[in-house]
């Protein structure tokens, strides 16, 4: 006797001219399907938006931004991955680049992780499965929903513990550019504005040095002539690049000046000295995404996702103003 529910199976068993088992077997990788015959099943679900998540194990499709995978795209994905691993689902890895892949298999949803708002344009013109999109900002009307981090929040965070320290002028050197803010959920930068501004510090936009603002050489020598304290350097390696700089310049950390960087575990905690760092939290992030697949299938109204603040780790590299 068939379950309730069946009715959407059988639909893509006559479209795709096979029997409603054969279904199931395509859906359950059953060895014994020709890959014709799957390729005919994924084509009908695709067309009648047949979604089997919804019932029995789902398959999430992971968009990763290859060949630029970062060590922030690594980290993220090893969240995604152990998330998706408890929840007991199945995982595809697809290059943002190929999507092509996606034509003779099928997913239940997609994970995006910084493959890019062009990727996410062309998703919304090829494919009607929902996608959660790590950081760039979501279209529900095409099934396309972001999580992302609490800039704002995190900024706060970073400069008021500055703050304690005495700091005033505090410096932001950020490794994108301007238009990369502006396609982004971080709001990093307006964060960091607003903290400065809350603190009446006079003229705080000369303060915070995007990749615009030229090479992050000439972006530490800038601060440096107006007489910052402390620099947040974020995210990516840029952090590490300028303690470089630093160094060079005959200048210690913190003694002469503080640092913020961002979190890369195993590597922040070894350089001299330990770095302070922001660290996303992509457990929560991964969290967010699936859940937000889940509420999808079920077909349950999907609000904005609440912005997710990272963790500050507190090291050796913050001190108090000379």
């Amino acid at each position: 006797m068939r379950k309730a529910g069946d009715n959407n199976i059988c639909k893509v068993a006559t479209l795709a001219g096979v029997s409603h088992s054969t279904v199931s077997r395509v859906f359950h990788r059953d060895p014994r399907i020709t890959g014709e015959t799957a390729e005919r099943v994924f084509a009908a679900a695709r067309k009648l938006g047949y979604a089997p998540g919804k019932r029995g194990t789902p398959t999430i499709g992971v968009i990763l931004p290859i060949p630029n995978f970062d060590s922030y795209t690594s980290m993220a994905f090893a969240a995604v991955y152990r998330e998706i691993m408890k929840r007991h689902w199945y995982c595809e890895l697809i290059p943002s680049s190929d999507l092509s892949l996606l034509g003779d298999r099928y997913i239940s949803g997609a994970i995006e992780i910084l493959a890019g708002p062009e990727f996410l344009e062309k998703w919304a013109e090829d494919f009607i499965q929902p996608v959660v999109s790590f950081c760039h900002p979501g279209h529900a009307v095409n099934h396309i929903y972001s999580v992302t981090s609490d800039g704002a929040a995190d900024m706060e965070r970073i400069v008021s513990r500055l703050a304690e320290f005495g700091h005033k002028k505090i410096g932001l050197i950020l490794g994108h550019s301007r238009n990369d803010e502006t396609h982004s959920e971080n709001h990093r930068c307006s964060g960091f504005l607003a903290a400065m501004a809350n603190r009446k510090v006079p003229d705080p936009e000369n303060y915070a040095l995007l990749h615009d603002h030229g090479t992050v050489e000439k972006r530490l020598d800038t601060l440096l002539n107006l007489g910052v304290t402390a620099i947040i350097a974020l995210p990516g390696q840029t952090g590490v690049q300028v303690l470089n700089l630093i160094h060079e310049r005959g200048l210690r950390v913190p003694e002469d000046l503080s640092l913020v960087v961002w979190e890369f575990p195993n590597v922040s905690e070894f350089q001299n000295p330990p770095l302070t760092a922001l660290l996303p939290d992509l457990d929560k992030f991964a969290t967010a995404a699936c859940d937000t697949l889940v509420k999808f299938w079920s077909k349950q109204k999907i609000g904005r996702i609440p912005p997710i603040p990272g963790i500050l780790i507190e090291r050796r590299s913050i001190g108090p103003a000379v």
